[in-house]
């Protein structure tokens, strides 16, 4: 093939139109965005089940995010669990006994969470009829109960 002379006309495209996709591209289109949602559902996955190596700690951030705890909740449940002599936080949250004792000691220390302590106790459905409880919370948690 030669280049075009002066002889030859030469043909300019004036057309703005965009080819269209052959039908041959969609299936590798589609393949990487298959590969794409494979990596993050893979990756969503692996964050969820990776191992921490400390169960009880895992057990306590699975109950307490289905219980729906803000931070100072969680906060308080591991104070509480500090306080009481043989009680894990999974175990105050899944025992209201343990979780009332684990309050009754708390207070025993002269901490100033009196208010906090018995809204805990209210979200978690515990009975708190100890003294230090305020009336009025007293009341509404023997009205949850």
């Amino acid at each position: 093939m030669s280049a075009p002379g002066l002889s030859e006309p030469v043909e300019l495209v004036t057309s703005t139109v965009v080819p269209e996709a052959s039908g041959s591209e969609w299936p590798l289109i589609i393949a990487v965005i298959g590969a794409i949602l494979f990596s993050l559902v893979t990756l969503h996955l692996w964050l969820r089940t990776r191992g921490d190596g400390d169960a009880d700690e895992a057990a306590f951030r699975e109950l307490a995010g289905r219980l729906r705890l803000s931070r100072d909740q969680r906060a308080l449940v591991r104070e509480l669990a500090q306080a009481h002599p043989a009680a894990t936080p999974s175990a105050l949250l899944l025992s209201p006994s343990a979780l009332v004792e684990g309050a009754r000691r708390l207070s025993e220390r002269g901490t100033d969470r009196g208010r906090e302590i018995s809204g805990l106790l209210s979200v978690l459905g515990a009975q708190d009829t100890s003294p230090e409880a305020p009336p009025r919370d007293r009341e509404r948690l023997e009205l949850i109960a």
